[in-house]
């Protein structure tokens, strides 16, 4: 959940954590190859959080069925 943001700006915040050198770190010397599979649900303030946790969940699986790094919003 991106509370507070409109959903241009929340695309972008987590598009943004997807992309290399978001920040994570490592103690490592070589760095991990890591991807991240979003999905997210848009709120209007009406619909109950157990479905629109639903939705972002089904989002979820169909980013991770197009493949690695994906976002999909609904």
């Amino acid at each position: 959940m991106v509370p507070g943001r409109i959903p241009h700006a929340a695309c972008s915040k987590i598009s943004s954590a997807r992309s290399p050198g978001s920040g994570f770190r490592t103690t490592h010397r070589t760095r991990p190859h890591l991807t991240v599979s979003v999905g997210a649900a848009l709120f209007d303030g009406l619909e109950p959080l157990e479905q629109i946790y639903r939705r972002a969940d089904g989002q979820l699986y169909e980013s991770k069925a197009k493949g690695r790094n994906r976002f999909t919003l609904g």
